[in-house]
């Protein structure tokens, strides 16, 4: 279940951060940047979801 919740949070916020940078006009690599980072929040996210709720 770990894995699941890490992969959902990754998966959401990476592309809602993504899609944030690019409806407010960034460049390419900078929407690529974002949503890096944003996988790395959801990564956290998802872990601590699974540890709160499942763990």
């Amino acid at each position: 279940m770990n894995k699941l919740c890490i992969f959902v949070g990754m998966f959401v916020l990476s592309t809602a951060t993504g899609m944030a940078a690019d409806a407010l006009g960034c460049d390419f690599f900078t929407s690529f940047f974002i949503s890096g980072v944003g996988g790395m929040i959801g990564c956290w996210a998802g872990w601590a979801v699974n540890r709160r709720f499942f763990g």
